[in-house]
């Protein structure tokens, strides 16, 4: 199934039309490509994945805070059998800026706290088991943004049975 490439051109029409509404102040939009990496007991069953996502934050006046949320995609091989996991997570988040108002470099913090949509394929011999879920979940994130350039890794845990958790690294632009 090829949706990666249809999400990435989907985020990538997003950001360019919405682009000139960047413009307006306080508002950021940031489109990302990520890799997100299995850890704990997730890390067992899955391989090293591919991911995208979209924040969008509006800045509230005089102060360092944006609020707004993220939606990405991450899938991940396995690594028994052939199959794979997909997230889809819908993060309604805070993000908190350090740096000049009109400087060219930015670091920041951002939580979210929402919904992880995952499914879950896998084929062994002539066995198969497809199975899904919706969990609520938060992400942790830190980042820094230079000329219109982000870098933000995050820690994401979904509170399922096994508190399924992985490390995204995000690389984008800043719109």
């Amino acid at each position: 199934m090829k949706l990666f490439p249809v999400l990435l051109a989907t985020i990538a029409v997003l950001a360019f039309t919405v682009m000139p509404a960047a413009a307006l102040p306080g508002l950021s939009i940031d489109a990302a490509v990520s890799v997100p990496l299995p850890t704990g007991d997730f890390a067992d069953a899955a391989k090293t994945g591919i991911g995208a996502g979209v924040d969008v934050f509006a800045g509230l006046p005089m102060l360092p805070l944006k609020v707004g949320g993220r939606v990405a995609y991450n899938r991940f091989g396995h690594d028994v059998g052939d199959g794979n996991t997909s997230i889809i997570e819908i993060l309604p988040s805070v993000r908190y800026e350090l740096g000049l108002p009109l400087g060219i470099f930015k670091v920041f913090g951002q939580v979210g706290a929402g919904l992880y949509n995952w499914r879950s394929t896998v084929k062994v011999g002539g066995f198969e088991v497809d199975d899904n879920g919706t969990e609520f979940g938060m992400s942790f994130g830190v980042g820094a943004n230079a000329m219109n350039f982000m870098v933000m890794p995050m820690y994401e845990v979904m509170f399922d049975d096994n508190n399924t958790s992985f490390v995204s690294l995000n690389v984008g632009m800043r719109f």
